[in-house]
């Protein structure tokens, strides 16, 4: 039996190994219809991807599939000729870690930009009051002479 399967999911020639194509991501479009589509094209930071970006297109198909049978990622893989089970699922994961760390990301990014302005304030008061101390130690002088 372990041999058959390693046979059928890893080793037959009709297994598809290649990128994922631009037919399969019609194929994939077709499924699951542009509205889907375009409510999963936005990124977590808000910015539009290209919808002929292969990801996005197999992450929505994805998506679909999950909301329709689970985690049945022999069903799902059935509906993708030429992919494993295998692939579909490490396909997933590896959508679900890219969104994790575009969160993560933005989230530093957030804090970084909220750091540089909390900085930039400090800066421009320590500014502000060295050249009030500036201007008042010149009228000193000039109240001397």
């Amino acid at each position: 039996m372990q041999c058959r399967e390693r046979w059928v999911h890893h080793l037959s020639p009709v297994v598809n190994k290649a990128e994922w194509t631009a037919e399969e991501d019609g194929i994939i479009f077709e499924q699951v219809g542009a509205s889907w589509l375009a409510a999963l094209v936005r990124s977590p930071s808000g910015q539009a991807r290209p919808p002929a970006s292969t990801f996005m297109n197999v992450r929505a198909f994805l998506v679909l599939q999950l909301m329709c049978v689970g985690k049945s990622w022999v069903s799902i893989a059935g509906m993708l000729p030429g992919r494993t089970p295998q692939q579909v699922k490490n396909r997933y994961y590896a959508a679900c870690r890219r969104i994790a760390r575009a969160k993560v990301r933005s989230k530093r990014a957030a804090k970084a930009g909220a750091a540089a302005a909390a900085a930039t304030a400090t800066a421009t008061t320590l500014a502000s009051s060295s050249s009030v101390a500036s201007h008042a130690k010149l009228l000193e002088a000039a109240a001397q002479d």
